[in-house]
C-alpha cells in the first residue's frame, strides 16, 4: 500500500509539472507582444513559426510597420529560410517590389536616403541565389533606385558581376535603360572594365550612350 501512495504522488507531481510547463507556455504566448513591428522582427530574424502565428492571427502580410517599410523588405532572400518567409508574405499578396528608405552617413556625417528595393540591393551584393528567387517571383527587372533612377542592371554592370548581369537580361532587362546622368548599363560596364559583362550587354543589345557620366 505504501508503494502505490508513492508511485500515485510521483505521478500527481509529474502532472503539476507537466501543466506548470504547459502554463509557462500559455503566459510567455500572452505575454509576447504582438504588433508589426513584432512581425517585422519577426521575419527578420528569420523566425518562420512566428510568421505564421501572425498570418494565422489575421496580421496581413501588405502592411506596413512604423518604419513605413512593408514587411516583405525585412526578409532576406539569400537564405533558404528567408525564401520560405517571402514565399508565405507572397501567397498573402504581399509586393515583391515593395521599395523602402536605405540611409547611409559619409564621413562627414552627412545622413542620405534612397530608395531601395531587395532586388535593387541583392543585385548590388552580387547574391545571383537571391536574384535569381526574387526575379522567378515577378520581382521587376527594370525597377529603379530614387533619386537616380539606376536600375539593378546598371548597378551590377558598375560592380563587374557578371551572374547577375546575364540574369537579368535572360529575365528581360532593358540593357537601354538610362538613369538621371543618361548613363545605360553599358557605359557603367566600361568603368567596370569588365569585358565579359560588357559582351553580354553587346550581345543583348545595348547601344553606347555618348554622354559625360558620373560614377
Amino acid at each position: 500500500m505504501k508503494q502505490f501512495y508513492q508511485i500515485a504522488a510521483t505521478v500527481v507531481l509529474l502532472l503539476a509539472l507537466a501543466g506548470g510547463i504547459k502554463a509557462c507556455k500559455v503566459i510567455k504566448e500572452y505575454s509576447y507582444s504582438y504588433s508589426y513591428n513584432d512581425f517585422a522582427k519577426s521575419i527578420e530574424d528569420f523566425d518562420i513559426d512566428r510568421v505564421e502565428k501572425y498570418l494565422g492571427k489575421g496580421y496581413k502580410a501588405t502592411s506596413e510597420t512604423g518604419k513605413d517599410r512593408q514587411l516583405i523588405t525585412f526578409a532576406n532572400p539569400a537564405t533558404s529560410t528567408g525564401r520560405d518567409i517571402i514565399s508565405l508574405l507572397l501567397a498573402q499578396g504581399a509586393d515583391i517590389n515593395s521599395k523602402y528608405i536605405l540611409t547611409s552617413t559619409d564621413y562627414l556625417g552627412n545622413t542620405t536616403g534612397t530608395y531601395e528595393s531587395s532586388l535593387l540591393y541583392h543585385a548590388s551584393e552580387g547574391d545571383i541565389d537571391a536574384v535569381k528567387f526574387l526575379l522567378e517571383n515577378k520581382a521587376n527587372p527594370d525597377i529603379t533606385i530614387n533619386p537616380d533612377n539606376k536600375t539593378s542592371l546598371m548597378i551590377a554592370a558598375r560592380k563587374g558581376e557578371q551572374k547577375v548581369v546575364q540574369l537579368l537580361l535572360d529575365y528581360g532587362a532593358d540593357p537601354n535603360m538610362v538613369d538621371i546622368n543618361g548613363c545605360s548599363a553599358l557605359n557603367f560596364a566600361y568603368y567596370s572594365r569588365s569585358s565579359v559583362v560588357i559582351e553580354a550587354l553587346e550581345n543583348a543589345g545595348a547601344k553606347e550612350v555618348d554622354h559625360y557620366c558620373q560614377f
